[in-house]
C-alpha cells in the first residue's frame, strides 16, 4: 500500500503570499466600489435624459460579477495556501 505524503509549505512561504492578496483584494474591492458609484451616478444621469436606455445598468451588472468572481477566486486561493 503506498501513502503518498501531501507536501505543505511553510508560513514563511505563505504568509506573505497571503499578505500580498490581502492588498491585492483592498486595492481590487475599491476600484470595483468606486465603478459601482460611477456607473450609479450615469444610470441615474442617463434615466432622466433618456428612460429607455440601459449601458449604465449593464456596466453595474458587469461590476458586480465581476467581484464575485474575484471574491471567489480569492477564497479558491488562500485556501489552497493554508490547506
Amino acid at each position: 500500500m503506498t501513502v503518498i505524503a501531501m507536501w505543505i509549505p511553510s508560513a514563511a512561504v505563505t504568509d506573505p503570499l497571503l499578505q500580498l492578496g490581502r492588498y491585492l483584494s483592498w486595492i481590487i474591492f475599491a476600484i470595483l466600489t468606486i465603478r459601482l458609484v460611477w456607473y450609479g451616478g450615469l444610470f441615474a444621469w442617463n434615466k432622466q435624459q433618456n428612460p429607455y436606455e440601459s449601458e449604465p445598468a449593464a456596466r453595474i451588472g458587469m461590476t458586480l460579477i465581476s467581484a464575485v468572481l474575484y471574491s471567489a477566486a480569492s477564497g479558491i486561493s488562500a485556501a489552497l495556501l493554508t490547506f
